[in-house]
């Protein structure tokens, strides 16, 4: 338990990624050692006879071939053979763009509002990994966006979701899990006959820079799906508020992004996934700027999803809060939670401080959320609150982890 410092400048706290096998870059095989000394005794030829001024032609073989970079790519046709792509160190953009756009799939989802409506909507996902079942079966994890997936409730998932390939292969989805907060959702797709292609992860965002050119890839419109577009790196960490006041620090890009590009691809030009296309900014006159969730916070999420169904180790007061005024105030109360009972519908909360402190630190809603996502869990405070009909009281609060229950 510890004693939260109130100033203005807080810390985000990191957490360590929990390990989850990855498709990794397929090793090169090593070559025979016949086949090096023939190469070697090739090229000194090919020198001598430069020097001497001869121009000669050879026919191309596999011996000659100079060194490639191999990204598997899949066949697109249906077929369970995989076909692979060679992409040369200084490859095209549409040999890059072929390495990659495979692993970019098409989401389409469907809520049931009554028993006489249902609404449909579209987005864009990326197959990041796979997996095996204790039953022996095999499939795909794609991730995407948690509003690609939200039902008609902010708190349920569409009814039922599709994921559909580049050559319109579908399947039936199910939600590993989703998080609003980070707005990401990790879908499964089962394929036990074909090998499908994953997106190769960048493992670092380092050494990415605002003027890098990027590609999206995504399903604009809900109807184009495989659609690329390219860019550049605007800016690396945009605080952005997404909707209902959630901010996020996202990569800001020039790519064109449009409504069902939501969960696609942001990819460099080594082929590699640097983010989670999740925004568009609109409005009259408005061009030309693109926002994706960075690939190494996404990926931290997707894993604890994939492992948990849920983000671990995240806090929460568990309440529900509406912004009145300037101040937070409590709509409901996590019925499971320890802080169950202590609360009126209606509060606000004026302030917070430590226990044992005389001094009340005045919180708005953004600021109190700050605080408690930046708390331990087990941290406990005294919050002050005000309602219309009980008056004013002094709540002691107790922070704990948010599961799917509560």
């Amino acid at each position: 338990m510890s004693n939260f410092t109130f100033n203005d400048n807080y810390s985000n706290n990191g957490r360590e990624p929990i390990n989850i096998y990855f498709r990794e870059d397929e090793k090169k095989p090593q070559k025979n050692i016949a086949l090096i000394v023939c190469a070697i005794i090739f090229l000194v030829a090919s020198i001598c006879m430069l020097i001497s001024g001869i121009l000669i032609s050879t026919s191309s073989n596999e011996e000659n071939e100079p060194k490639v970079y191999t990204n598997v790519i899949y066949a697109s046709e249906g077929s369970n053979k995989a076909s692979s792509a060679t992409l040369s160190v200084l490859g095209t953009r549409a040999e890059i763009i072929e390495s990659i756009r495979h692993s970019v799939v098409k989401i389409q989802t469907q809520s049931i509002v009554s028993s006489k409506y249902v609404t449909s909507s579209a987005g864009s996902g990326v197959i990041i990994g796979s997996y095996e079942a204790s039953d022996n079966t095999t499939g795909y994890y794609v991730i995407t966006n948690a509003h690609v997936v939200e039902g008609t409730s902010s708190y349920e998932v569409a009814s039922y979701i599709k994921v559909l390939l580049t050559d319109g292969t579908s399947y039936d989805a199910q939600v590993r899990g989703y998080d609003k907060v980070s707005d990401i959702a990790v879908l499964m797709i089962e394929e036990n006959e074909r090998k499908l292609p994953c997106a190769k992860l960048a493992t670092s965002l380092d050494n990415l820079s605002v003027g890098d050119e990027v590609i999206a890839i995504g399903n604009p419109l809900g109807t184009l799906g495989g659609t690329v577009t390219n860019g550049y790196i605007s800016a690396l960490d945009r605080e952005i508020e997404i909707e209902n006041g959630v901010k996020m620090n996202l990569l800001q890009t020039d790519a064109a992004i449009n409504p069902g590009n939501s969960g696609g691809g942001l990819f460099n030009l080594n082929g590699e996934l640097v983010g989670i296309v999740n925004a568009k900014s609109s409005g009259v006159g408005i061009e030309g700027i693109g926002f994706a969730i960075p690939s190494d916070d996404a990926i931290i999420i997707a894993k604890d999803l994939i492992n948990y169904t849920y983000v671990t180790g995240r806090p929460t007061l568990g309440l529900e809060i509406v912004t009145n005024g300037q101040y937070p105030q409590v709509m409901a109360v996590d019925e499971n939670g320890p802080n169950e009972g202590k609360f009126n519908q209606g509060d606000k909360i004026i302030g917070i401080r430590n226990v044992g402190d005389t001094a009340w630190y005045p919180v708005t809603t953004d600021s109190l959320a700050s605080i408690i996502s930046q708390s331990e869990i087990g941290d406990v405070y005294e919050v002050y609150v005000q309602n219309a009909i009980y008056g004013r009281s002094v709540v002691q609060v107790e922070v704990y982890e948010t599961t799917p229950n509560n």
